[in-house]
């Protein structure tokens, strides 16, 4: 707005100009309140579709999940001794219960060392480290290297001064089958050897060689070796700290056994993992049943999603006729025709080769007030048919009026939200344009009342100027008649 000489304007007519002005100027302003008034509205409707737009996406969400075949097969493993046993299971487990007893759990092996004094050099030669399988018949043992090679390991650059610290250190760095540890006691120094995996397909042997034919091995180093678990004079070689285990178990009283803590593969679709032996003839009930639980929750989250947006689009479309008060997209034609369609959405059918035809047969049913309901009873007695619930909502056939009432609904709701030509994005896009030519309106409504203000100032300045002129003259006019009077007099 102009404001030259504001507290002059006036003075010299003695006209109240700067009143007039200002009411001029009001009667203008009118029209660019009005301008923003507007664009305060296309920033409420651009943020109630926005709000909308969220509440869609949420309940493709919730439709989504119902689309998934694997929801209507989903299993549940329960046991009666989760302390020793817990269970997995995918849709692919039959319904059933198992006898499980562990009589055996799988071990790692390690092998220890006599005891060295600390720094003692080990002398030359060459160590290797086997990984296999230990047998024994009668009181022989015997060792079968693994197919495995990756996991042996060789330390054939050893001078002849490496501590037992420093033989450690190498066979760690090889990052092979087994890992070293020093246990100091107060004895000394030894060496610990432990397989990095458990299971009797995981043992060790451990060798030592000359590095030179005739040059013979370290006596430090010798005692490295481990060829014989039935050894127990360290000084000879390492002895058998734990020998390497499988678990084993038996399941409805057929012997299983696994190299780990982990039985799979055993029976289709489950997989137990074990901690603890069980007590004996005391085995632990493992059963498997139809998960239940997550459909009928998927189902609840979809009631609850959908009528929230029905709930949200009723308070955004309402009016008032005793108050005026209307909701912020109240006669919009975007909001009206998403009240329709998801209303239709409801009333679709479920796909073909099932009992049900509607959501009202599974117990979703709506209200009076638009949003929907769920009858526990008809809900759970429903889901004692997964696989017909699985025909309504999930099955995806080569024509789509044959497809589940899930598939068909995520099909419709990714329409709704697609970024090109979805609902939202033709009404944000025809929001914005509107936001964009009022913000041009404003501004250039903003320059014409300036420019108006601007003239009218002038205007009533220089009328100012004029009647000033005019009251010195009549001043002065009035000053010679008084002394023309005074003269003649």
């Amino acid at each position: 707005m102009a404001t030259g000489s504001i507290s002059s304007i006036g003075i010299g007519s003695g006209l109240d100009a700067e009143n007039i002005v200002t009411q001029f100027v009001a009667i203008k302003q009118k029209s660019l309140t009005k301008l923003e008034t507007q664009a305060t509205t296309i920033s409420t409707k651009i943020s109630s579709m926005g709000s909308l737009k969220t509440a869609v996406s949420n309940l493709q969400d919730q439709i989504k999940k119902l689309s998934k075949g694997d929801l209507w097969q989903g299993k549940t493993v329960t046991s009666s001794n989760s302390g020793a046993i817990t269970g997995t299971v995918t849709t692919k487990a039959a319904a059933g219960s198992y006898a499980v007893e562990v009589s055996q759990l799988a071990a790692a092996q390690s092998a220890n060392s006599t005891a060295f004094a600390k720094d003692a050099a080990m002398g030359k030669g060459v160590l290797t480290i086997t990984m296999g399988t230990w047998s024994q018949t009668d009181d022989a043992h015997s060792f079968s290297a693994g197919s495995d090679s990756a996991k042996n390991l060789v330390l054939d650059d050893l001078t002849g001064n490496e501590t037992l610290s420093e033989i450690a250190a190498k066979i760690n760095a090889k990052e092979a089958g087994v890992t070293a540890a020093i246990v100091r006691d107060a004895s000394g120094e030894r060496l610990s050897l432990t397989s990095t995996a458990t299971g009797t397909a995981n043992g060790f042997q451990v060798t030592v060689t000359e590095a030179v034919v005739g040059e013979g091995v370290g006596a430090n180093l010798a005692k490295l070796a481990y060829t014989d678990p039935a050894a127990t004079d360290g000084g000879n070689g390492m002895t058998l700290g734990r020998a390497a285990k499988d678990t084993e178990a038996t399941i409805n009283g057929i012997k299983v056994k696994s190299s780990n803590l982990v039985l799979s593969d055993v029976v289709d679709g489950l997989t137990l993992t074990v901690s603890k032996l069980t007590e004996a003839n005391t085995p632990a009930n493992i059963t498997i049943a139809q998960d239940t639980a997550s459909a009928k929750q998927a189902i609840n989250n979809l009631v609850t999603s959908y009528s929230s947006l029905m709930e949200t689009l009723s308070t955004m479309m309402a009016y008032n006729p005793d108050t005026g008060a209307a909701g912020t997209l109240q006669g919009d034609a975007t909001a009206r025709t998403l009240q329709s369609a998801m209303r239709r959405l409801i009333q679709n059918t479920g796909g073909a080769d099932t009992q049900f035809q509607s959501l009202s047969q599974i117990g979703v049913q709506l209200t009076k007030d638009g949003k929907l309901e769920v009858n526990d009873a008809k809900l759970t007695a429903a889901l004692k048919d997964p696989e017909g619930l699985k025909n309504f909502f999930s099955v995806d056939a080569a024509g789509q009026d044959q497809d589940g009432w899930a598939v068909r609904a995520s099909s419709f709701t990714q329409g709704l939200l697609d970024t090109t030509q979805g609902m939202f994005a033709t009404a944000d896009a025809s929001l914005n344009a509107q936001l964009k030519s009022n913000s041009s309106q404003k501004e250039s409504m903003q320059r014409r009342i300036s420019a108006y203000e601007t003239n009218l100032r002038a205007t009533y300045s220089a009328l100012d100027t004029k009647m000033a002129q005019m009251d010195s003259l009549n001043n002065y006019i009035t000053q010679q008649i008084a002394q023309w009077n005074k003269s003649s007099n």
